[in-house]
């Protein structure tokens, strides 16, 4: 069965007051300053999945250490929006009761209308067990006969952190119980307790009401849905670390191992077993090593190869890794050993002796394809549960080049292992427009109300004053060709000024051929300006007409020739100041306040999103874009 997770509200978790997370398809940024509250969101998400109470000695629910400092009276929760759809529902509530039915009858606390001898009243008492058998046929025929009305069905379940750890309870908001056995207000009672019941059956006169309170806050009901939801792993760079020597049984790498050893390998080993190794003879002990080496080269060692292959400086040979599990004076070890074309060892490493981008990437896969949850369900190795994965700062120790390959990676991965990555950062090569949805970016925020999680075409500019470098320094990069020679270039002074000359490009009404190039304000960079120069066909400068584009203009000209101009020389009009006020009152009404970065994010959405397409045709009509596409044009002569 797949349940997938919808979001999550996060309220009283450290910083957090209260905030919301949309998991969203594929991969989702999330960048802000330095103490804004990034690693507290990813750490809030991860309390909700019991499988990580454990994790960094329990940290995540520590409720001396996640408390609000702005509540500290009030419990930290954490509610999660699970969704189903139709069939998913109903094998859910039909599996789920039957258990309870047949197996566990004692949590089916089930009432019965009971009249009053006295004055008639109607009260209703707990029905024992041999009661219960008399109704259990009927009870199981009708959750056989169960059908649910909505194509798709979301529930709520809430994770509430105290001093004696984290408890949880399903929510009554869109119920999925009463969804389910279509109860509406007249089947609904309270008890005097406090407790409410719901009329599920009624048989001969007599009507049986299911204690809904209880059931809400069973733990049997309640483990039995967390054991269905696809895991949430977290990965911290700084604090993930696979040791040399893995001894402990408690260690999070041994249990890994022990989850491959126990339900991954031909050879059958029980749990004890493994923990036992020592009294394994030397050849089985042997086997099973070789056995869940085997298991994790066939998952990692290829997917490494396939993508890190590299060649030797001092010859043309092409190296690839082995991974070996050792085991010697009662610690396992991993080494990694460097093969040649031919299979020959070239070099055997201790892991702590490789490369820090080769032990986040081994210590990634090892987590998320040998997740613990998933194996303790029997279905080890996961294809199809949308699990979510949490990436604290993954690629600060990364070479540049390769940031930008760990990116196309986390893209595939996201597809061929179904998941939702989640990720902080502030790394532009982690934010290439040309990879993610610049849309799907979130900023983390801190204020007043606490930390806050806003979608990027959600948020105000100037309330999150350097949050958004990562992302313009991620489109400068896209934007800058690697090719320029004998090309027409015209560098601008900022983003928004390039968006809408390449807006004018895609209706073809500036010439499609000619490169733009964004820089930082004026004045320009002289470096930039020599090589542009340099290597291409023909440059052209266009500043604002404003106190520092005028000054540069008339610096560049001095230097290098009528190379620059303003917005006002090009367009005849002193009044031209900024490219903005080109813009029309249909414009500015599309693109909305801030203009400059709702520009941006409008521009990287899907070109078949209809405020896209409605602001190209309002471009494409606006006589003053279309002055200045023919004015760039004449000065190409093209």
């Amino acid at each position: 069965m797949l349940m997938r997770y919808v979001g999550f509200e996060i309220s009283n978790y450290k910083g957090i007051i209260k905030t919301n997370v949309q998991i969203r398809e594929g991969l989702t940024p999330f960048i802000g300053v330095n103490e804004s509250g990034k690693s507290t969101v990813l750490e809030a998400i991860a309390s909700f999945d019991k499988a990580n109470d454990s994790l960094y000695e329990g940290h995540f629910i520590n409720n001396e250490l996640i408390k609000c400092k702005f509540n500290r009276r009030k419990s930290p929760k954490i509610i999660a929006e699970i969704y189903l759809d139709k069939s998913e529902t109903e094998h859910f509530i039909k599996k789920l009761f039957k258990y309870l039915f047949e197996e566990y009858s004692q949590l089916a606390r089930m009432f019965r209308t009971e009249r009053n001898r006295d004055d008639g009243t109607i009260g209703y008492s707990l029905i024992n067990d041999s009661e219960l058998a008399e109704i259990q046929e009927s009870l199981l025929e009708l959750i056989d006969n169960l059908t649910v009305k909505e194509k798709s069905y979301n529930f709520f379940i809430q994770r509430e952190f105290g001093p004696e750890g984290g408890k949880y309870t399903l929510l009554d908001k869109n119920d999925i119980i009463d969804e389910t056995f279509c109860i509406n207000k007249g089947k609904r009672l309270n008890l005097q307790g406090g407790n409410q019941i719901i009329e599920i059956l009624s048989e001969n006169g007599q009507k049986y009401y299911l204690d809904k309170t209880v059931l809400s806050k069973d733990e049997f009901v309640i483990d039995y849905i967390l054991d269905l939801l696809p895991p949430v792993i977290y990965i911290d760079d700084f604090k993930d670390i696979i040791p040399d020597r893995i001894t402990d049984s408690n260690n999070e790498q041994y249990i890994r191992l022990k989850n491959i050893a126990c339900n991954l390998i031909a050879m059958e080993i029980t749990e004890d077993e493994f923990d036992d190794i020592d009294r394994l003879e030397s050849a089985d002990r042997l086997t099973l090593l070789n056995q869940i080496s085997r298991v994790i080269n066939d998952n990692i060692g290829e997917v490494w190869n396939k993508n890190h292959v590299f060649k030797s400086p001092s010859k043309d040979d092409l190296f690839h890794i082995e991974v070996q599990l050792k085991y010697e004076n009662g610690a396992f070890e991993f080494l990694i050993v460097d093969l040649d074309k031919a299979d020959k060892t070239q070099n055997t490493y201790r892991f702590s002796q490789r490369s820090k981008g080769f032990k986040w990437y081994f210590n990634y896969l090892f987590k998320v394809i040998f997740n613990n949850k998933i194996a303790n369900c029997n279905d080890f190795i996961d294809d199809k549960q949308k699990r979510i994965i949490l990436l604290d700062e993954p690629g600060v120790y990364l070479h540049a080049a390769f940031q930008r390959e760990l990116l196309c990676l986390l893209k595939d991965d996201s597809k061929n292992r179904n998941s939702n990555i989640i990720y902080t950062t502030h790394l532009e090569n982690l934010l290439s427009p040309d990879i993610i949805n610049i849309n799907d970016i979130n900023i983390i925020s801190k204020s007043s109300k606490g930390v806050l999680v806003t979608p990027l075409n959600d948020s105000s500019e100037t309330k999150l004053f350097g949050s958004f470098d990562p992302i313009w320094n991620a489109i400068r990069l896209k934007s800058f060709p690697t090719d320029i020679s004998d090309k027409a270039v015209v560098i601008v002074e900022g983003l928004t000024d390039m968006i809408i000359l390449k807006l004018l490009q895609e209706k073809e009404i500036l010439n499609p051929d000619i490169i733009i190039l964004p820089a930082n304000g004026a004045p320009f960079n002289d470096t930039l300006v020599s090589l542009c120069l340099g290597l291409s066909k023909k440059v052209l400068l266009l500043f604002d007409n404003d106190g520092e584009g005028k000054k540069a203009s008339k610096k560049i000209n001095n230097s290098y020739g009528p190379i620059a101009q303003t917005l006002s020389d090009i367009l005849s009009n002193p009044k031209i100041t900024v490219l903005e006020t080109l813009y029309n009152q249909e414009e500015i009404n599309l693109i909305k306040e801030p203009l400059k970065q709702n520009l941006i994010t409008l521009y990287y959405e899907n070109k078949q999103y209809s405020n896209r397409k409605k602001l190209l045709r309002f471009i494409a009509k606006n006589k003053s874009f279309i002055l200045l596409a023919e004015k760039i044009n004449e000065y190409f002569n093209l």
